[in-house]
């Protein structure tokens, strides 16, 4: 059996990180990454583009087609080119939750393309 041997932290950040290594993703590659939050409606979606403002990020907002959330639906991502690290993952959570905490939501989570 072979070992697989930890290269990032043991949290649900490092855990994604670390299951894109075990398959083989180049992580030392730049990628879009995407980092979300969701909204009750429209406007408060358009208010958190208009105010949460990152260097280098760009903003989309999406309206969210599954019934079961129909208190948040609209979701909100903030895509930035970068290479996945783990740390840089980190502080940008930290800072999108302390700019959407005005607009009563947070950071959930992030994605990209592992292909």
């Amino acid at each position: 059996m072979k070992s697989i041997t930890r290269k990032f932290p043991s949290d649900a950040d490092g855990d994604v990180l670390q299951a894109m290594y075990d398959r083989g993703v180049d992580l030392s590659i730049a990628r879009d990454i995407e980092f979300y939050c969701y909204a009750e409606n429209f406007q408060i979606a358009q208010n958190i583009v208009e105010k949460v403002r990152l260097d280098g990020f760009k903003n989309e907002i999406f309206q969210n087609m599954d019934e079961k959330q129909v208190d948040k639906i609209f979701s909100v991502y903030f895509i930035c080119h970068m290479v996945p690290d783990h740390t840089k993952i980190i502080n940008i959570q930290n800072t999108l939750n302390r700019l959407l905490k005005e607009f009563k939501t947070s950071c959930d989570g992030w994605g990209t393309l592992s292909t």
